[in-house]
Protein backbone atom coordinates (compact mmCIF):
# COMPACT_ATOMS: atom_id res chain seq x y z
CA UNK A 1 0.00 0.00 0.00
CA UNK A 2 1.34 3.41 -0.73
CA UNK A 3 0.87 5.91 2.29
CA UNK A 4 1.99 9.53 2.49
CA UNK A 5 2.63 10.89 5.86
CA UNK A 6 1.93 14.64 5.81
CA UNK A 7 3.97 15.60 8.90
CA UNK A 8 6.69 13.78 9.76
CA UNK A 9 6.88 14.69 13.34
CA UNK A 10 6.53 12.48 16.81
CA UNK A 11 2.90 11.77 15.78
CA UNK A 12 3.86 11.01 12.08
CA UNK A 13 6.93 8.76 12.96
CA UNK A 14 5.21 6.79 15.35
CA UNK A 15 2.66 5.69 13.21
CA UNK A 16 5.43 5.26 10.27
CA UNK A 17 7.67 3.22 12.14
CA UNK A 18 4.20 1.11 13.03
CA UNK A 19 3.24 0.77 9.68
CA UNK A 20 6.98 -0.79 8.42
CA UNK A 21 7.02 -3.00 11.56
CA UNK A 22 3.68 -4.77 10.71
CA UNK A 23 4.72 -4.92 7.23
CA UNK A 24 1.44 -3.00 5.93
CA UNK A 25 3.60 -1.50 3.62
CA UNK A 26 7.47 -0.78 2.23
CA UNK A 27 9.84 1.84 3.13
CA UNK A 28 9.85 2.00 -0.91
CA UNK A 29 5.80 2.86 -0.85
CA UNK A 30 6.19 5.24 1.90
CA UNK A 31 6.62 9.09 1.68
CA UNK A 32 6.83 11.81 4.08
CA UNK A 33 6.91 15.66 3.75
CA UNK A 34 7.78 17.96 6.65
CA UNK A 35 9.04 21.30 6.50
CA UNK A 36 11.77 20.39 8.95
CA UNK A 37 15.11 19.16 6.84
CA UNK A 38 16.79 17.43 10.03
CA UNK A 39 13.10 15.51 10.71
CA UNK A 40 13.37 14.49 6.97
CA UNK A 41 17.08 13.50 7.22
CA UNK A 42 16.40 11.55 10.30
CA UNK A 43 13.44 9.62 9.02
CA UNK A 44 14.83 8.97 5.53
CA UNK A 45 18.29 7.35 7.12
CA UNK A 46 16.46 5.76 9.53
CA UNK A 47 13.45 4.12 7.93
CA UNK A 48 14.41 4.24 4.02
CA UNK A 49 11.71 6.15 3.21
CA UNK A 50 11.18 8.90 0.27
CA UNK A 51 11.04 12.50 1.42
CA UNK A 52 10.61 15.75 -0.04
CA UNK A 53 9.77 19.34 2.14
CA UNK A 54 6.65 19.05 -0.31
CA UNK A 55 3.28 18.04 0.78
CA UNK A 56 1.83 18.22 -3.10
CA UNK A 57 4.46 16.05 -3.82
CA UNK A 58 4.31 13.48 -0.95
CA UNK A 59 0.42 13.06 -0.83
CA UNK A 60 0.85 12.56 -5.01
CA UNK A 61 2.52 9.22 -4.38
CA UNK A 62 -0.27 7.80 -1.84
CA UNK A 63 -3.16 5.74 -1.85
CA UNK A 64 -3.68 7.18 1.95
CA UNK A 65 -3.11 10.08 2.82
CA UNK A 66 -1.94 10.75 6.28
CA UNK A 67 -2.55 14.20 8.15
CA UNK A 68 -0.39 14.31 10.89
CA UNK A 69 0.11 17.54 11.12
CA UNK A 70 -0.04 20.27 14.12
CA UNK A 71 -3.49 22.16 14.34
CA UNK A 72 -2.87 25.63 13.93
CA UNK A 73 -1.39 24.34 10.49
CA UNK A 74 -4.24 22.56 9.27
CA UNK A 75 -5.72 26.01 7.41
CA UNK A 76 -2.71 26.00 5.88
CA UNK A 77 -2.46 22.80 4.26
CA UNK A 78 -6.28 22.52 3.60
CA UNK A 79 -5.86 25.37 1.28
CA UNK A 80 -3.25 23.61 -0.56
CA UNK A 81 -4.61 20.24 -0.67
CA UNK A 82 -8.64 21.60 -1.24
CA UNK A 83 -9.46 19.63 -4.48
CA UNK A 84 -6.13 18.54 -5.07
CA UNK A 85 -6.94 15.30 -4.04
CA UNK A 86 -7.74 11.98 -6.45
CA UNK A 87 -11.24 10.66 -5.41
CA UNK A 88 -9.39 7.43 -4.95
CA UNK A 89 -7.11 8.71 -2.28
CA UNK A 90 -8.36 8.00 1.61
CA UNK A 91 -7.33 10.80 3.80
CA UNK A 92 -6.72 9.66 7.92
CA UNK A 93 -6.01 12.20 10.22
CA UNK A 94 -5.05 12.47 12.98
CA UNK A 95 -4.99 16.23 14.03
CA UNK A 96 -6.19 16.70 17.32
CA UNK A 97 -9.70 18.34 17.30
CA UNK A 98 -10.21 18.13 13.60
CA UNK A 99 -13.25 17.42 12.56
CA UNK A 100 -14.28 15.48 9.32
CA UNK A 101 -16.84 17.91 8.32
CA UNK A 102 -14.05 20.68 8.58
CA UNK A 103 -11.72 18.08 6.49
CA UNK A 104 -13.98 17.32 4.34
CA UNK A 105 -14.88 21.29 3.62
CA UNK A 106 -11.79 22.21 3.51
CA UNK A 107 -9.84 19.71 1.47
CA UNK A 108 -13.08 18.98 -0.55
CA UNK A 109 -12.90 15.47 -0.76
CA UNK A 110 -15.16 13.25 0.84
CA UNK A 111 -13.03 10.23 1.28
CA UNK A 112 -11.98 10.54 5.09
CA UNK A 113 -11.27 8.81 8.32
CA UNK A 114 -9.99 9.92 12.31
Amino acid sequence: MKIAFIGGGVMGEAMLAAVLEKELSTPQAVSVSDVDEARLEHLEQKYGVAVTGSNRQAAERGEVVVLAIKPQNLAEVMTEFGGQLKPTQLVLSIIAGARIDTLSLGLKHGCIAR
